[in-house]
């Protein structure tokens, strides 16, 4: 099992991206250890799908962030091991699955308390899933 430490600074970072870019857009605070939530099969660069699979959301464990990010954009890649979140909002995280993920994959920054998603990330989690459903 791998725990995931969450800094304090990270409370009050952006937790769901809303469309800001640069200094604005999710992937800015994100840390080693963060968990988040991400578009997998298909998504969206600039409102133009990319991919070719159907879209799905999948967790990851970040252990790298590899990005520039300007006044207007970020380019670069979010590197992490792939994590899963049970029904009952359990986190795991499995370490030998690698995952690179594109900025404008990510969905958004989920914490978790021992080891379980808090109160606003099952929320976020929801909606997203609810979100996905629609398109």
């Amino acid at each position: 099992m791998f725990h995931l430490i969450i800094g304090v600074a990270a409370l009050s970072a952006p937790r769901l991206h809303t469309g800001g870019r640069g200094y604005d857009h999710i992937t800015a605070t994100l840390e080693e250890g963060d968990l988040i939530l991400y578009r997998d099969g298909s998504w969206l660069v600039d409102e133009v799908p990319v991919g070719d699979d159907e879209p799905t959301l999948r967790f990851a464990s970040v252990n790298l962030v590899q990005l520039v990010w300007t006044h207007n954009c970020e380019h670069g890649w979010v590197y992490g091991m792939s994590a899963d979140v049970d029904d009952h909002f359990r986190v795991s995280v499995d370490e030998s699955n690698e995952v690179q993920v594109g900025p404008e994959q990510v969905v958004a920054r989920l914490f978790t308390s021992d080891d379980e998603l808090d109160d606003e990330s099952r929320r976020l989690v929801d909606a997203a899933r609810a979100a996905l459903l629609v398109e």
